[in-house]
């Protein structure tokens, strides 16, 4: 099935700007990020990609834990937003796919930094998911109703926390490269 996500290509396309698998550096910024199932223009996967792209920023949007499992075969990710309604596929049936997605690269030998965005259940279970989510080494965890602001906000962290607020610099940069673009500020609120 041909992914007819609006922004992102299908990574089974021969796209130049995704690496053949097993090819595990970039000049980019990679973020991955999955969502619950198909939403309207302003779904927060939607408007995220077009705001971080000018900042060096490509994100790769993925509808399940399995297709966010091929791409992370196939790129390196500096950062993951994972929505916990993500759909699990037939691999992870008995859970949430985006709690089935954090114990599957929590096992892995380069695990991205994780902000998790809580289901809409009930409290009891919202909880119950915050807290396996961090038991899952989650680095921050938003509930919804999600704002791009609060996203933007966890990503900044996870900048300057995990990559002390410079763009990681990758892999095996082009001789000649310049470095990577310093964290730009926050946009305020609105």
């Amino acid at each position: 099935m041909r992914n007819a996500h609006p922004l992102q290509p299908d990574p089974r396309d021969a796209d130049p700007a995704l690496p053949p698998p097993g090819h595990r550096s970039g000049a980019r910024f990679n973020v991955l990020l999955t969502e619950d199932r198909d939403r309207p223009d302003e779904h927060w996967t939607r408007q995220l990609p077009r705001l971080m792209a000018p900042l060096g920023v490509r994100a790769h949007v993925a509808r399940s834990a399995p297709e966010a499992l091929e791409l992370h075969a196939r790129l390196t990710f500096h950062a993951a937003i994972v929505d916990l309604a993500t759909p699990a596929g037939a691999a992870g049936r008995d859970q949430l796919g985006g709690l089935w997605l954090l114990n599957v690269l929590k096992r892995g030998d380069t695990v991205p930094p994780v902000v998790v965005v809580n289901t809409r259940a009930t409290r009891r279970q919202a909880v119950k998911h915050l807290n396996e989510a961090l038991r899952l080494g989650a680095f921050s965890v938003v509930n919804p109703p999600v704002r791009i602001e609060q996203l933007l906000a966890a990503f900044q962290r996870v900048i300057e926390r995990r990559y002390a607020g410079q763009w990681p610099a990758a892999a095996d940069p082009p001789a000649g490269s310049p470095p990577p673009p310093p964290l730009p500020p926050t946009p305020a609120p609105s």
